[in-house]
């Protein structure tokens, strides 16, 4: 793979636990990058830095079974249903970030 900037870390959501790749910085404008089918974080390696170079917080996440993020046995866990509410704290995302 090509080196990337991008910070990976993992977080706890919706009862699992989902790796995310962020660039930027959290105070600015969030741009959420959601890969499709069979892709993961990766596939957006060269947005996630040319949007943090144009200030915005870009993340994206490996989604439910892909990559990294847990894979939840249950069919209806990976309905796309989804939802965004960053709370107060912009920086604190993994405590007020939501993929159901």
């Amino acid at each position: 793979m090509a080196e990337s900037s991008a910070h990976l870390r993992m977080v706890e959501v919706n009862g699992i636990r989902m790796r995310i790749a962020e660039e930027g910085d959290p105070s600015q404008p969030l741009v959420l990058l959601l890969h499709g089918w069979p892709e993961f974080w990766y596939s957006w390696r060269w947005q996630l830095k040319a949007l943090a170079n144009a200030s915005y917080y870009a993340v994206a996440p490996d989604l439910r079974g892909f990559g990294q993020t847990e894979a939840p046995l249950a069919v209806e866990d990976y309905d796309c249903d989804f939802r965004l509410d960053r709370g107060r704290n912009p920086s604190a995302l993994d405590k007020t970030f939501w993929l159901s």
